[in-house]
């Protein structure tokens, strides 16, 4: 019958999805995230085309309302509104190859989340979870075996790698209780897991999963342990343990408090970037503060409140920022009040589900425990990082299996139906031009970035313009390949790479007629402009225009009078480029980097 194959397809779909952190495409632009992102992209759809077909045969497989269901279409309802209010929607819609988590990935796991709700049962999610396990094993596994000592394995950070293996942890713990068999081989999994968790360098997740264990620990001893006096000191250690822990998140923000000092210690000083940067995303917030400024468009509005200690070691010497390294306050920039409130929403409906369901069941509770431990973990994790691809497929399986398990469907008669061929073709070709536009032409583009990057033949430059065949990740792509490019000053000398340069002048500045406000853009165009210069001298002219341009968009950016000591020195003029390398310098006295250019350049003279 055609609803048994389309329940294999989707139920196939489910299991290879997760095969997604695994997934590494040496041939792709980012290749940890981006062939991960597509993979997810293509199973959701598949899930949801033959689940689409699959509705109209069997009523029982129709969506039934929840509010879980419902706190997550609300969720999702609030990006899409920040996304037309978006000061870049194209941006915002699409995302990059390095992040991947615009509008469009994020409704690919909705419908993930939509056909998972109506479709599975309780047993057969189960099932699918201990699939996650073998997973969560093969990633701490392959992290060591993984050459050149990537601390992140097939997720590529570390940070990343923590957060995923954080949530596959605890997702173990609840197969633990819940599941008779093989439990000793889920103990060892668990086991594994943490001790892979230790030896990685993930120091948030390391201690999110001890704070979290912790905090399962008291709640099973507050309301689960049978014995009463455990139980009263359980809940007294539970309530102390939450006011211990709110005095210390608010020491946290003061320069020279203890706890700032060890984190600072810890993180080698580097944590430090991470308050200035929340600081500017909270002032930046006030201005749009209830549907945000969009997803994808943090560098937009970053640069207004640039700080130079940035570009030190004290304050982690990082200076692109396009997230706020924090979960909460990356939505908050983002989408606004509206997004951060309806994603709360969503844990708060699945721990109301879950509550709801322990009231009626007291060994119910157990769940309820372990999933708001989980919760705390994840957002105490979220602190200093943000979502990528996997923690968002992982997010929105638990949402489904809470969801699942919290809101059951009643089966009722089955009776298959005759489907008319108009919603078979309506799909087909739906699905096709899905396929196509959404995953098929973002992959061509992506794989052309590196085609271009490693291209040196001035005859088959033009493979660089498949780079524009997707709007998918384009202003990323030629920004990132316009800063590989003007690397290569004393390395490439030749009419390809002058012609490479001017095919990269004609995208930014196309790209930045649209958006003008992208500082990153800018600021490389005035870096392309000037090698031009070096090859023609009627780019010298629109060189310095350009740089006297973004130095007024930011005139607090080291890097601007960099480039403009760069260009007084192609200029011949030794003394105004060594002004300029001092200014710099003065900006930000602890940097390295400039107090070796400014020695370099005053050593010349």
């Amino acid at each position: 019958m055609l609803s048994s194959t389309l329940l294999k397809i989707i139920k196939a779909s489910s299991y290879l999805i997760f095969i997604s952190p695994l997934i590494f495409g040496g041939s792709y632009f980012f290749p940890f995230v981006a062939p991960k992102a597509f993979w997810m992209m293509f199973f959701s759809q598949l899930m949801f085309f033959s689940w689409l077909i699959l509705i109209f045969i069997d009523k029982n497989y129709r969506p039934k309302i929840s509010i879980i269901s419902l706190a997550v279409f609300i969720f999702i309802f609030s990006l899409f509104l920040s996304t037309v209010f978006s000061i870049a929607p194209s941006l915002s819609f699409w995302s990059n190859s390095e992040r991947m988590t615009g509008f469009l990935f994020l409704l690919h796991l909705f419908c993930f989340f939509i056909v998972l709700s109506s479709v599975f049962k309780k047993e057969e999610l189960e099932n699918l979870l201990f699939f996650i396990n073998l997973v969560g094993i093969t990633i701490v596994i392959f992290t060591f075996l993984i050459p050149a000592g990537r601390e992140g394995g097939t997720l590529g950070n570390s940070s990343f790698w923590g957060t995923t293996v954080l949530i596959i942890a605890f997702l173990t713990l609840y197969l633990i209780f819940s599941l008779k068999r093989m439990r000793n081989f889920l103990i060892f999994s668990l086991i594994l897991m943490a001790i892979f968790l230790f030896v990685n360098q993930a120091r948030a997740a390391k201690v999110s999963f001890v704070l979290g264990t912790f905090l399962f620990l008291l709640f099973y001893f507050s309301f689960v342990f049978p014995n009463k006096k455990i139980q009263k000191l359980g809940l007294f250690l539970l309530i102390l343990s939450f006011l211990i822990g709110i005095f210390v998140f608010c020491l946290l923000f003061i320069p020279d408090s203890l706890p700032r000092k060890l984190l600072e210690k810890a993180t080698d000083r580097t944590f430090g970037g991470r308050f200035i940067v929340w600081k500017v995303v909270l002032e930046r917030f006030w201005e749009r503060p209830f549907f945000g400024w969009g997803l994808e468009t943090l560098d937009f509005i970053f640069f207004k409140g640039f700080n130079p200690c940035l570009l030190s070691s004290d304050c982690g010497g990082e200076i692109w920022y396009d997230r706020a390294h924090n979960v909460v306050l990356d939505l908050l920039t983002s989408a606004g009040l509206f997004g951060v409130f309806s994603y709360f929403l969503i844990f708060l409906a699945c721990l109301y589900g879950l509550y709801k369901r322990a009231r009626k069941d007291k060994k119910e509770f157990l769940n309820f425990s372990l999933f708001f431990s989980l919760f705390f973990a994840y957002f105490l994790q979220g602190m200093t990082v943000f979502d990528m691809p996997i923690s968002y497929l992982l997010l929105f399986f638990i949402f489904a299996f809470i969801n699942v398990l919290s809101f059951p469907k009643e089966e009722g008669f089955f009776e298959e139906k005759k489907i008319s061929s108009f919603p078979l073709i309506f799909v087909l070709i739906f699905g096709t031009f899905s396929f196509y536009y959404f995953i098929f032409l973002p992959m061509l583009s992506n794989r052309a970035v590196l085609l271009c990057l490693g291209e040196r033949r001035i005859d088959k430059l033009s493979v660089c313009n498949k780079i524009n065949v997707s709007p998918f990740g384009n202003m990323h792509s030629w920004e990132t390949i316009a800063s590989l490019q003007t690397m290569y000053e004393s390395k490439e000398i030749s009419l390809a790479h002058k012609k490479k340069l001017e095919i990269i002048k004609d995208n930014l500045e196309r790209n930045l007629s649209r958006y003008p406000l992208k500082f990153r853009s800018q600021f490389l165009l005035a870096s392309v402009l000037r090698m031009l210069a070096s090859y023609d001298l009627k780019y010298s002219k629109p060189a310095y225009e350009q740089i006297t341009k973004v130095k007024k968009m930011n005139p607090s950016h080291p890097l601007i009078y960099v480039e403009l000591s760069l260009w007084y020195l192609q200029e011949g003029k030794k003394e105004e480029a060594l002004k300029a390398a001092q200014e710099a310098l003065r900006l930000t006295p602890n940097s390295e980097f400039l107090y070796n250019f400014f020695l370099a350049l005053k050593n010349e003279n």
